[in-house]
């Protein structure tokens, strides 16, 4: 089977003071009603999935209105002996698909997990947002992207190390999806827009010789678990004695599909996976 894990995207203006664009949008509704078609526009950019670190290569396999299947590979060249006791180069692409749903109720990559192509899921978001970022910012915006995860492997992590918790941050994306933001409270969500702010921390801390009392029936800590494990954000979590913080983002959600369907028909393989990502 194949492994795909999944991450949300949320496309957020540089400043909410926006004075209009000479030749786009001339209000901030404007640029809200148009940032996925700036964002798809950008996804034409010839940099994308381009590594300086390693020789990578992409293809679009397919496209609709709103969804775009790519095949990327990485040149992972291997040393190989042969029965002439030489030693020779050859070279090996290792591929991994990627989908890009690209609506304002959605705004979701599903990325292969193949180590053999890259070594996590990150590194190909990173080949995705990094060369259109600057395509973005000219049209003053910014694309903020957090993996799905199981709201319940923050609680389990709550349940596990009960009374050793000594601190809980929520690092949250500046919500404007309504599908996911309605979850959050209001005035959180109008003071984070209200500051200007594209991520907001809302860090909880008990003293030393104490411990937080976390339950999911505290329904303000509820919605902020359940926004974030939208793709809305990431949660560490700090226990008594330890540096090293716990974070949920290692939780990533992700889809199995046949690994003989994704090398089919690739209309096919769109439709099943938004089947899947619905």
């Amino acid at each position: 089977m194949a492994r795909l894990h999944l991450y949300r995207y949320q496309i957020l203006p540089v400043d909410r003071n926006f004075q209009g664009d000479l030749y786009g949008p001339q209000t901030l509704d404007d640029l809200l009603d148009q940032k996925n078609q700036i964002f798809r526009d950008a996804l034409d950019s010839p940099k994308l999935f381009f590594s300086s670190r390693s020789e990578t290569k992409a293809k679009l396999v397919y496209e609709d209105q709103s969804f775009s299947l790519y095949m990327v590979a990485a040149n992972r060249s291997q040393k190989h002996e042969t029965k002439d006791f030489l030693t020779e180069q050859i070279e090996n692409w290792p591929k991994v698909l990627v989908a890009v749903w690209n609506e304002p109720d959605k705004q979701l990559v599903a990325v292969q997990h193949r180590a053999s192509a890259f070594q996590d899921t990150d590194a190909v978001m990173k080949l995705i947002f990094d060369p259109i970022a600057p395509l973005l910012a000219e049209r003053q915006l910014v694309a903020m992207w957090e993996p799905l995860f199981e709201r319940s492997a923050f609680w389990d992590l709550a349940r596990r190390y009960e009374g050793k918790i000594q601190e809980v941050d929520f690092e949250l994306i500046t919500p404007n999806m309504a599908n996911i933001s309605k979850v959050l409270p209001e005035n959180l969500r109008d003071f984070a827009k209200l500051t200007n702010a594209v991520k907001s921390h809302v860090t909880l801390a008990c003293d030393p010789s104490s411990a937080l009392k976390i339950a999911e029936q505290n329904e303000m800590l509820s919605s902020l678990v359940d926004y974030a494990s939208q793709g809305g954000g990431d949660i560490s979590i700090r226990l008594h004695g330890f540096k090293k913080k716990l974070h949920t983002a290692r939780s990533i959600r992700e889809i199995e599909v046949d690994e003989v369907s994704v090398q089919g028909n690739p209309q096919q393989v769109a439709e099943a996976l938004k089947g899947l990502l619905a």
